[in-house]
């Protein structure tokens, strides 16, 4: 949807609303309270902080339930140096502010390191300290946000770059390109894309600054966020490694509980409810524990791995030495677990290689029934198929159901004008818009009872297409006994060349249903919908 002030101001208005806007102009140090030098174009005078400096508290913002804006100790710590500096510069446009961000990019930011030796302090930015910089962009951004809030705003969307992707989709707020994971500096550039955008946004808009805060970290969030008290079905499993860089990792997964939900490096094709199989690296060298995707996996710019997902809903499993998982004749040809699982983070495990695991922990003593397995669709094996509708009724429609349609979602024989009073009927048109003139679907699906040859599959593909076409749909699909092809529409149309086909026993196992999910479950189908 797009922004609506109207809906905007009921919020703005209301009790909540309210609190939380008065929150940020408090939190944002505005008005004459604060009066800094003209130096500082009229920003709160602060004094860099030490990690020892018990003044710096919990600065955090309470609404309702809980915090909505809750920096850490840490961010605080960064926050104060950067506007002990920032506050220094007078910014008077957005060029400015930006001339300002990479002058702070280039120079560096130092500040005090809470760990021996005492007096250790670390540079952020600089060409050398510029890894460094990227994972601190919410303390920058908060020192930056209070020295200059008319022209910087806070960044807390630490490793949930997902959210904030869904609230500018959602909003209609144009997103920034990502820079590529190796492009260091651009990805610390990448703050001043989207403070450039949303500076805009919140003029266009004749918002305040502290409206801007209340709208992306509490009404905003409210529309995008989605509850992890119901996760969909496992589609895949896939390993996680931790230690590798933090041993810190250990003590987290030590100390995780039902609730406990953590940012993790993944790969960006997990998808929410997959499993996840967490592995220690030495001195552990075992298999912990499995968990759940809270999240589609996505790519964060300022994560340092680049590539994240949330986990959750963790279940502790025995000890499982990297022997027994290198020693078993399934995983062992698994080419992460032959390369000792260096750098396996977000790499994939088949149904037969999750099976192979649970076999393993089973044998040690593990109680498997707890533990969740990848979805199989529950697909007939073996029919008898007659007709085309035998095909739609056998095969598709149960297909279709297990992807989490029903029966509403989806028009059999829809009727389509084409040129001159000409009808023609797709065999089924998704999610459809059927208002005479205005014909549209998200997917139509084609049913033959044969697509045998390189003819016939040529014959159906040029049928679907121009149904596709015509309804505007994003993706088009061919249903036969031999199987099923899935077409998605790119850049340039469609492409007989790139079809997706899966035979009806590939389906029916997990790693061929999820690729078949990937390309036309009903949740992408609408988020496809939505974003058209």
């Amino acid at each position: 949807m797009k922004f609506s002030k109207y809906v905007w101001s009921f919020f703005a208005k209301s009790e909540g609303g309210a609190e939380t806007i008065a929150a940020f102009v408090d939190w944002l140090r505005k008005d004459d309270e604060f009066a800094g030098s003209e130096a500082t174009g009229g920003g709160p005078e602060y004094q860099a902080v030490d990690p020892g400096d018990e003044t710096v508290g919990s600065d955090s913002i309470v609404v309702g339930d809980g915090p909505i804006f809750a920096p850490s100790y840490d961010d605080l710590v960064v926050a104060a140096n950067t506007l002990d500096v920032a506050q220094r510069h007078q910014v008077r446009s957005m060029e400015e502010a930006r001339s300002l961000y990479e002058s702070l990019l280039t120079d560096g930011i130092t500040v005090p390191v809470d760990a021996p030796p005492p007096d250790e302090r670390l540079t952020l930015g600089t060409a050398s300290g510029v890894e460094a910089w990227v994972p601190q962009i919410s303390g920058i951004s908060l020192g930056l946000a209070q020295a200059h809030p008319e022209f910087f705003f806070p960044y807390y969307f630490v490793r949930r770059f997902n959210t904030l992707e869904a609230i500018f989709d959602e909003f209609g707020i144009p997103l920034p390109v990502l820079p590529a994971r190796a492009q260091m500096r651009e990805r610390a550039l990448y703050y001043c894309e989207l403070n450039a955008v949303l500076q805009e946004f919140r003029r266009q808009q004749s918002m305040s600054p502290a409206e801007l805060c209340a709208f992306l970290y509490d009404f905003a969030i409210g529309q995008v966020e989605a509850s992890d008290a119901e996760l969909p079905p496992p589609g895949k499993s896939w390993l996680l490694i931790a230690g590798s860089r933090a041993r810190q990792d250990f003590t987290s997964l030590d100390e995780a509980t039902a609730d406990s939900n953590y940012s993790w490096q993944g790969n960006p094709m997990t998808r929410r409810g997959d499993i996840c199989v967490v592995y220690c690296v030495r001195p552990r060298s075992t298999v912990h524990s499995i968990w759940r995707a809270l999240s589609d996996g996505f790519s964060d710019p300022f994560f340092y791995y680049y590539s994240t997902i949330r986990i959750g809903r963790p279940l502790r499993v025995p000890e499982l030495p990297f022997s027994a998982i290198r020693d078993d004749p399934v995983l062992g040809k698994n080419p992460s677990v032959r390369a000792s699982l260096v750098g396996a983070s977000g790499k994939p495990l088949t149904a037969d290689e999750y099976d192979a695991l649970l076999r393993l922990l089973s044998a040690s003593g593990c109680d498997i029934s707890s533990l969740p397995r990848p979805r199989r669709p529950d697909l007939p094996s073996d029919v008898s198929l007659a007709s085309e509708r035998d095909v739609e009724a056998l095969l598709l429609e149960p297909l279709l159901k297990a992807l989490g349609y029903t029966d509403a979602d989806w028009l059999r024989e829809m009727p389509v004008r084409m040129g001159r009073g000409e009808r023609v009927f797709p065999d089924y048109a998704l999610l459809p818009h059927a208002e005479r003139g205005e014909e549209s679907a998200a997917f139509v699906i084609e049913a033959k009872l044969h697509i045998a040859t390189e003819q016939q599959l040529v014959n159906a593909y040029r049928q679907c297409k121009s149904y596709a076409l015509r309804l505007q749909c994003r993706g088009m699909a061919l249903a036969a006994a031999e199987g099923f092809w899935i077409f998605r529409r790119g850049k340039n149309g469609f492409s007989i060349k790139e079809a997706i086909f899966k035979s009806w026993r590939d389906i029916g196992a997990p790693d061929g249903f999820r690729e078949v999910a990937l390309a036309m479950s009903r949740d992408a189908m609408m988020r496809t919908k939505s974003s058209a």
